[in-house]
């Protein structure tokens, strides 16, 4: 279960990934700024960025759909298919990570991406493309 991830990422630090526009330039200046870190993509800029370690969102539908893109042996242009996936445990059990019974859940995939983060123990935690506002997406 996911209680078996809490701190397992101990004072990594983390970049969290959402989907607003913009989120790519601001991906690469955390990294510049920061070095390797932990990132966390929060819905569907996880099928496009470069690298992930973990795909996070509260819309399991569509995140069954994205997982499945990303690990897709013909879609080799979008990059690694080794990352955990996790969401809110909101659409009946999944075959990956379900973090329920958090009180409080975040209420975006984002800051959820952010909560899971904290929760396995990343440090700092760096948001980038996760505006909380009606900021446009990248696409």
């Amino acid at each position: 279960g996911s209680e078996d991830l809490l701190g397992e990422l101990r004072g990594q630090p983390a970049i969290v990934a959402g989907n607003a526009k913009g989120v790519f330039e601001e991906v690469k200046a955390a990294e510049s700024a920061m070095g390797r870190s932990v990132i966390f993509a929060a819905n569907d800029v996880g099928v496009y960025l470069a690298h992930i370690d973990h795909m996070v969102s509260l819309h399991a539908p569509k995140l069954d759909h994205w997982a499945g893109l990303r690990r897709d042996a013909t879609s080799k242009g979008y990059g690694n298919k080794d990352f955990r996936v996790h969401d809110g445990g909101l659409y009946g059990e999944r075959e990956w990570h379900q973090w329920t019974g958090l009180t409080p859940m975040m209420a975006l995939s984002g800051l959820f991406a952010s909560q899971i983060a904290y929760l396995m123990g990343c440090q700092p935690i760096v948001l980038c493309g996760c505006p909380t506002d009606s900021t446009a997406c990248f696409w």
